[in-house]
């Protein structure tokens, strides 16, 4: 489906919660959120699955993932370890 001005202005105008849950895999978690409460953006998603304490996949989606993408980092159960920055 191609992005177009129509499409673009009705989705900046819908709730983000219209987007939060899918039929197949249940309901995203409640403590994902922007990080301003006015944020918005919308693109085409480009995931990649950081398991490991290894960032290097994140560099490898920033080289392939297409001009205006949004990449998506899946950190499975890890919710301490940044999958990218310093320490």
């Amino acid at each position: 489906m191609k992005l177009t001005k129509e499409i673009y202005d009705r989705i900046m105008t819908t709730a983000p919660a219209q987007f939060g849950h899918h039929l197949e895999h249940g309901f995203m978690h409640p403590r994902v959120k922007p990080v301003e409460p006015h944020m918005k953006m919308l693109g085409a998603a480009y995931t990649v699955r950081i398991t490991e304490r290894d960032g290097s996949a994140l560099y490898y989606a920033i080289m392939k993932a297409e001009r205006g993408s949004i990449i998506v980092v899946d950190r499975g159960s890890e919710d301490l370890y940044a999958c990218a920055g310093t320490s």
